[in-house]
């Protein structure tokens, strides 16, 4: 049985900024964690847009909070030209290989058309499997803090 999930503006939902705020220092201890260059407090704060870059969606089910993602101006090296960035997708654990991402993806699409986008981009270096599903083509490579990452582009 799939999984209902509905989604909602991360600034539409400030109950949510702290879980989405650890989910991101969980996820990426090396970028959020002590030493890091990140703040996801700060970060969560950019992310609670509604109709500019950047924004954050979150996924529900069941009432509760289960994934997040963040459309972003930012770029990566050899793709300056490209807007905006899908980044920061994030999937509670036990829910992972549901398809939830994959519903993540796609709203996320949603929202880069309703904010007068034609195509969105994804720099990753571990969700290729996932953007292949979700009918993205690969563009490229880059590197990112001396990482090779995948960039994949979703077409209108």
């Amino acid at each position: 049985m799939a999984l209902e999930l509905s989604f909602s503006l991360l600034a539409q939902q400030v109950q949510s900024h702290p879980v989405v705020a650890e989910w991101l220092r969980s996820e990426w201890p090396s970028w959020y964690g002590p030493g890091g260059g990140g703040n996801a407090d700060e970060d969560v704060r950019r992310y609670s847009q509604v109709n500019q870059l950047p924004l954050g969606l979150l996924a529900f089910t069941q009432g509760a909070p289960c994934a997040f993602g963040a459309l972003k101006q930012d770029s990566v090296p050899g793709f300056e030209h490209a807007a905006p960035w899908l980044s920061a997708g994030y999937v509670i654990p036990s829910l992972r290989g549901q398809g939830v991402g994959l519903s993540l993806v796609h709203a996320m699409e949603a929202e880069a058309r309703r904010l007068g986008y034609v195509g969105v981009f994804c720099a990753t270096s571990t969700a290729q499997s996932l953007m292949a599903r979700a009918g993205w083509s690969h563009a490229g490579v880059s590197f990112l803090g001396g990482k090779q990452v995948a960039i994949y582009q979703r077409a209108p």
